[in-house]
């Protein structure tokens, strides 16, 4: 085998993996985004534009025509103008019903409010905060096993005695 041969091999072999690291960044970028769309697939939904006369009972009623309720939650709030302002979520049983729920009343008037439906999901923020949290936790589980140790070792050789 020459020098020449070898090296167009090497060649082809670098080739090969360059197109294989190609594919493989093309797969995972396909389930990257695949994971994202299944976590916007969820059972819970925003109501946003609500009339601040609607009460979480009148929201439930609404909300439980299409489908199981988990859960129902309305926030009310005021604007700098003194202008009430109310926005909900609902979590359904199911995904399916959540759907329903969104294409049923996005835009739909309700007290000559336009609703706003779309499906919940936790803003980056919310998701780093959480996910700081998590680090933490375990930071602190891995220092007081750390802690644990130390007095155990210490120990260890008072009780032998």
């Amino acid at each position: 085998c020459s020098n020449n041969q070898a090296f167009a091999t090497m060649e082809e072999i670098v080739s090969n993996d360059d197109e294989l690291a190609v594919k493989r960044h093309r797969i995972e970028k396909t389930e990257k985004e695949e994971e994202k769309k299944k976590k916007l697939i969820s059972e819970s939904i925003y109501i946003g534009n609500i009339d601040p006369r609607i009460s979480k009972l009148h929201l439930e009623k609404l909300m439980s025509s299409y489908g199981t309720i988990v859960d129902v939650i309305v926030c009310y709030n005021n604007d700098n103008f003194g202008k009430k302002h109310a926005f909900g979520f609902c979590k359904y049983s199911n995904s399916n019903e959540a759907a329903i729920a969104i294409r049923s009343l996005h835009g739909r008037k309700l007290f000559g409010k336009a609703l706003k439906v779309k499906y919940k999901h936790l803003s980056s923020s919310t998701q780093n905060y959480k996910e700081k949290i998590k680090k933490t936790s375990r930071e602190q589980l891995n220092l007081k096993i750390t802690t644990l140790r130390r007095f155990i070792a210490k120990a260890a050789p008072i009780v032998e005695k």
